[in-house]
C-alpha cells in the first residue's frame, strides 16, 4: 500500500516549487506582458534626384545573436536578452525590407526590388546586420543602435562601394517604450549616409 504521507509531501512540494518559479519570473505571481516592437518603414529618408539604374536588394545576413528577442546592451563587452520584449520579425528580415523600401522612397534608383523578384537590374545591394540593440544608459533616455555593412555591386559582380553604417537614436525615456520608431529613425540615418556615399562614389 502506498504511503499517503509521502504522496501528500510530494504534492505539496510540487505546488510550492511551481509557486516559486512563478514568483521568480514575475515577482508578483503573474507573468509580465509580452511586448512586440515593429520596424515597418524607415523614417527620414531624404528624397533625391534619380542617379542610379535599377537595384535589387538581396536578403541580409546577421550576427546569430539577433533573433526576435530584443538584445539589451549596458556596456561594450556584454549583452542580455529581454525575454518579454520581442521584435515582430527576425531583425535580418525586417531590416532587409526597411532598407529596400527606404531606398525606393528616396527616388535615387530607377526602381528598387527584392532579388527574388528576378527582374533585370544593374545594381545589387547586400547587407549584414552588425548591431540592432537597445542600449541601456546610466541616465537619460535609452537608445536604439543600428549597424550594418552595406555593399553595392553591379550585375557583373564588381564591388562599387562597401562600408559599415552605424546610427543611434534616443527613445522617449529610460525604458524599451518607443524602440520601434527609434530604430526606424536610426536605419533611416544609415540609409541617408549610404546614399550620399554612393552618389559621391559615382562621380
Amino acid at each position: 500500500m502506498k504511503n499517503p504521507f509521502r504522496f501528500a509531501g510530494i504534492t505539496i512540494a510540487a505546488v510550492l516549487l511551481g509557486g516559486c518559479i512563478t514568483l521568480d519570473v514575475a515577482g508578483n505571481g503573474t507573468m509580465p506582458d509580452l511586448r512586440r516592437h515593429t520596424l515597418d518603414v524607415v523614417a527620414g529618408v531624404a528624397a533625391r534626384p534619380r542617379s542610379f539604374p535599377a537595384l535589387a536588394v538581396r536578403p541580409f545576413g546577421a550576427r546569430s545573436r539577433y533573433d526576435i528577442r530584443v538584445v539589451r546592451r549596458e556596456g561594450a563587452e556584454d549583452f542580455s536578452y529581454l525575454e518579454f520584449e520581442r521584435w515582430g520579425e527576425v531583425p535580418a528580415d525586417t531590416v532587409t525590407d526597411a532598407v529596400r523600401e527606404g531606398l525606393a522612397t528616396s527616388g535615387a534608383f530607377a526602381f528598387v526590388s527584392a532579388s527574388g523578384d528576378a527582374l533585370a537590374v544593374d545594381r545589387f545591394l547586400d547587407g549584414y546586420l552588425l548591431a540592432f540593440d537597445l542600449v541601456k544608459t546610466p541616465k537619460g533616455p535609452w537608445k536604439a543602435r543600428f549597424g550594418a555593412r552595406l555593399s553595392l555591386s553591379d550585375r557583373d559582380g564588381k564591388m562599387l562601394h562597401t562600408a559599415v553604417y552605424e546610427a543611434t537614436r534616443d527613445l522617449p525615456g529610460d525604458s524599451p517604450t518607443g524602440l520601434g520608431p527609434a530604430m526606424a529613425a536610426a536605419v533611416g540615418d544609415a540609409v541617408n549616409r549610404a546614399l550620399a556615399d554612393w552618389t559621391g562614389a559615382a562621380k
